[in-house]
């Protein structure tokens, strides 16, 4: 949790300076990863290993620049996979 925090309050600048950089922006993903790993949301936690870390890391980068520029949060799947009724 204070690697989340440690990113969290980077200046956007920052944020998207790292975002840029295709190797470096595996942070994003470590990021995600502890995030989802905290609020419990295995859903979440699968889709960012298998879409982030496997095949299709390079759509992780775009959605990261996108997200940073535009609404200036690091994306995530959260926005879009709504909680299960189990949780």
């Amino acid at each position: 949790m204070k690697f989340n925090k440690a990113i969290d309050e980077l200046p956007l600048l920052v944020k998207i300076i790292l975002a840029i950089i295709p190797i470096v922006s595996i942070v994003f993903v470590i990021y995600r990863i502890v995030a989802d790993a905290n609020a419990n949301r295995t859903e979440l936690l699968i889709l960012d290993v298998l879409l982030g870390i496997c095949p299709l890391p390079f759509v992780y980068w775009i959605l990261n620049l996108v997200y940073l520029i535009i609404k200036g949060t690091i994306f995530s799947f959260g926005e879009w996979v709504k909680p299960s009724a189990a949780q």
